[in-house]
Protein backbone atom coordinates (compact mmCIF):
# COMPACT_ATOMS: atom_id res chain seq x y z
CA UNK A 1 0.00 0.00 0.00
CA UNK A 2 1.57 3.52 -0.93
CA UNK A 3 1.78 6.08 2.10
CA UNK A 4 1.96 2.84 4.45
CA UNK A 5 5.19 3.42 6.11
CA UNK A 6 3.50 6.32 7.64
CA UNK A 7 -0.25 5.43 7.75
CA UNK A 8 -0.07 5.06 11.87
CA UNK A 9 1.64 8.23 12.36
CA UNK A 10 -0.96 9.90 9.98
CA UNK A 11 -3.85 8.56 11.90
CA UNK A 12 -2.21 9.59 15.24
CA UNK A 13 -2.03 13.04 14.29
CA UNK A 14 -5.88 12.69 13.02
CA UNK A 15 -6.75 11.18 16.59
CA UNK A 16 -4.94 13.77 18.07
CA UNK A 17 -7.12 16.95 16.36
CA UNK A 18 -9.97 18.41 18.32
CA UNK A 19 -12.59 18.20 15.60
CA UNK A 20 -14.99 20.77 14.87
CA UNK A 21 -18.54 19.46 13.40
CA UNK A 22 -18.81 22.51 11.05
CA UNK A 23 -17.30 23.68 7.69
CA UNK A 24 -15.53 26.89 9.38
CA UNK A 25 -14.47 24.49 12.47
CA UNK A 26 -12.72 21.86 9.73
CA UNK A 27 -11.08 25.06 7.77
CA UNK A 28 -9.54 26.29 10.86
CA UNK A 29 -8.33 22.37 11.84
CA UNK A 30 -6.86 22.27 8.26
CA UNK A 31 -5.30 25.26 8.20
CA UNK A 32 -3.17 24.21 11.53
CA UNK A 33 -2.40 21.34 9.95
CA UNK A 34 -0.72 23.59 6.61
CA UNK A 35 -3.65 21.59 4.68
CA UNK A 36 -4.37 23.72 1.41
CA UNK A 37 -7.89 24.46 0.40
CA UNK A 38 -7.81 23.43 -3.48
CA UNK A 39 -11.63 23.28 -4.34
CA UNK A 40 -15.24 23.18 -3.33
CA UNK A 41 -17.96 21.76 -5.48
CA UNK A 42 -21.39 21.18 -4.54
CA UNK A 43 -21.28 18.95 -1.49
CA UNK A 44 -17.18 18.48 -1.25
CA UNK A 45 -14.56 20.74 -0.29
CA UNK A 46 -10.82 19.03 -1.18
CA UNK A 47 -7.87 20.24 1.17
CA UNK A 48 -3.83 19.16 -0.23
CA UNK A 49 -2.19 17.55 2.33
CA UNK A 50 0.92 17.19 0.31
CA UNK A 51 2.00 16.25 -3.28
CA UNK A 52 -0.26 13.31 -3.87
CA UNK A 53 -2.55 13.07 -1.02
CA UNK A 54 -5.80 14.95 -0.32
CA UNK A 55 -8.74 15.29 2.19
CA UNK A 56 -12.22 15.49 0.92
CA UNK A 57 -15.06 16.74 2.99
CA UNK A 58 -18.08 15.96 2.30
CA UNK A 59 -21.17 18.49 3.93
CA UNK A 60 -24.33 19.20 3.82
CA UNK A 61 -24.77 22.85 3.73
CA UNK A 62 -22.39 23.82 7.12
CA UNK A 63 -22.80 20.83 8.35
CA UNK A 64 -19.89 18.41 7.91
CA UNK A 65 -20.77 14.41 7.06
CA UNK A 66 -17.67 13.27 7.03
CA UNK A 67 -13.75 13.77 5.68
CA UNK A 68 -12.40 10.81 3.46
CA UNK A 69 -8.48 10.28 2.30
CA UNK A 70 -7.55 8.15 0.40
CA UNK A 71 -4.61 5.74 1.20
CA UNK A 72 -4.59 3.49 -1.52
CA UNK A 73 -6.50 3.60 -5.01
CA UNK A 74 -6.27 0.91 -7.61
CA UNK A 75 -6.05 1.50 -11.14
CA UNK A 76 -8.52 -0.30 -14.24
CA UNK A 77 -9.27 -2.98 -12.07
CA UNK A 78 -12.17 -3.68 -14.95
CA UNK A 79 -9.05 -4.92 -17.43
CA UNK A 80 -7.33 -7.02 -15.48
CA UNK A 81 -8.32 -10.95 -16.14
CA UNK A 82 -10.34 -12.79 -13.34
CA UNK A 83 -7.48 -14.51 -11.66
CA UNK A 84 -5.28 -10.88 -11.53
CA UNK A 85 -8.68 -9.50 -10.60
CA UNK A 86 -8.73 -11.95 -7.22
CA UNK A 87 -5.34 -11.11 -6.70
CA UNK A 88 -5.88 -7.57 -6.56
CA UNK A 89 -8.99 -8.12 -3.83
CA UNK A 90 -6.81 -10.47 -1.88
CA UNK A 91 -4.12 -7.77 -1.90
CA UNK A 92 -6.06 -4.78 -1.03
CA UNK A 93 -8.28 -7.30 2.22
CA UNK A 94 -4.27 -7.75 3.12
CA UNK A 95 -3.83 -4.14 2.99
CA UNK A 96 -6.60 -3.34 5.18
CA UNK A 97 -5.47 -5.43 8.14
CA UNK A 98 -1.95 -4.09 7.45
CA UNK A 99 -3.42 -0.88 7.85
CA UNK A 100 -5.53 -1.79 10.92
CA UNK A 101 -2.34 -3.29 12.92
CA UNK A 102 -0.46 -0.28 11.73
CA UNK A 103 -2.97 1.65 13.11
CA UNK A 104 -3.81 -0.14 16.30
CA UNK A 105 -0.23 0.02 17.31
CA UNK A 106 -0.23 4.09 17.50
CA UNK A 107 -3.64 4.48 19.14
CA UNK A 108 -4.85 1.24 19.92
CA UNK A 109 -7.26 -1.74 19.18
CA UNK A 110 -9.77 -0.61 16.79
CA UNK A 111 -13.82 -0.51 18.73
CA UNK A 112 -15.08 -2.65 15.59
CA UNK A 113 -13.40 -4.83 12.73
CA UNK A 114 -15.95 -5.99 10.39
CA UNK A 115 -17.86 -5.82 7.35
CA UNK A 116 -21.55 -4.80 6.92
CA UNK A 117 -22.99 -8.28 8.16
CA UNK A 118 -21.27 -8.28 11.14
CA UNK A 119 -22.94 -6.42 14.14
CA UNK A 120 -21.94 -3.45 15.05
CA UNK A 121 -21.07 -1.75 11.61
CA UNK A 122 -21.76 1.68 11.24
CA UNK A 123 -25.35 2.36 9.94
CA UNK A 124 -23.81 5.74 7.85
CA UNK A 125 -20.69 3.87 6.12
CA UNK A 126 -20.95 2.59 3.08
CA UNK A 127 -17.98 -0.14 2.51
CA UNK A 128 -17.18 -3.21 2.17
CA UNK A 129 -15.26 -3.49 5.62
CA UNK A 130 -13.88 -0.85 7.85
CA UNK A 131 -11.71 -0.78 11.38
CA UNK A 132 -13.44 2.25 13.60
CA UNK A 133 -11.36 3.88 16.44
CA UNK A 134 -13.83 5.97 18.75
CA UNK A 135 -12.09 9.09 19.78
CA UNK A 136 -13.08 11.97 22.02
CA UNK A 137 -15.41 14.11 19.38
CA UNK A 138 -15.48 11.77 16.23
CA UNK A 139 -14.51 8.43 14.78
CA UNK A 140 -11.74 7.82 12.83
CA UNK A 141 -11.85 4.51 10.30
CA UNK A 142 -9.71 2.57 8.08
CA UNK A 143 -12.04 1.89 4.91
CA UNK A 144 -11.58 -0.56 2.24
CA UNK A 145 -14.51 0.18 -0.54
CA UNK A 146 -14.88 -1.90 -4.02
CA UNK A 147 -18.64 -1.27 -5.62
CA UNK A 148 -18.28 -2.36 -8.65
CA UNK A 149 -16.26 -4.36 -11.18
CA UNK A 150 -15.37 -1.11 -13.36
CA UNK A 151 -14.54 0.74 -10.23
CA UNK A 152 -11.53 1.12 -8.13
CA UNK A 153 -10.36 -0.85 -4.81
CA UNK A 154 -9.97 2.36 -2.30
CA UNK A 155 -8.30 2.46 0.93
CA UNK A 156 -9.29 5.23 2.85
CA UNK A 157 -9.07 6.54 6.18
CA UNK A 158 -12.37 8.70 7.17
CA UNK A 159 -12.98 10.93 9.84
CA UNK A 160 -16.54 11.29 10.96
CA UNK A 161 -18.38 13.04 13.67
CA UNK A 162 -19.50 9.98 16.45
CA UNK A 163 -22.77 8.66 16.04
CA UNK A 164 -23.47 8.16 19.92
Amino acid sequence: MQFQRHLSDFAALLAKQTWVWDCQGLAATFLSLGWNKEQSVGHRNSYRICENLRANVYHDDDVPIQIEINVAVSSDPDLLEDLEYAEMKNEFKTDLLIGTEQISSGIGQPAFSGGPATSGFPDDQDANALSLWNLPNARLMLQLTHQDRELPFIICLVVAPRDD
